[in-house]
């Protein structure tokens, strides 16, 4: 009996090592594909041009969110004297 179920498990072994190569071939290629992504976002982000884009972007995201009236006008840092705090 031990002999018969050994001779049937050493005739399933190449399936099941065609499982495993298929396997390590996709785990190589996610490897390769998560590196060179990781390889060309580093050489993307570091890019000046890429980075002014960001910047010009960004800027004009945040500016079209804020809520500041068309008509404010004056300087962006108020000019008007401090009140001193009062003696006691």
């Amino acid at each position: 009996m031990g002999v018969r179920a050994l001779k049937k498990a050493s005739l399933q072994i190449p399936s099941m090592q065609k499982i495993i190569n298929a396997l390590s071939v996709i785990s190589f290629l996610l490897v390769v594909a998560i590196s060179g992504g990781g390889v060309f976002g580093y050489l993307w982000i570091t890019n000046e041009e890429n980075q002014e884009k960001l910047k010009k972007e960004l800027i004009g995201n945040l500016t079209g969110s804020l809520p500041i009236p068309n008509n404010l006008t004056g300087p962006a840092i108020p000019t008007a004297p401090v009140p001193s705090a009062p003696n006691f």
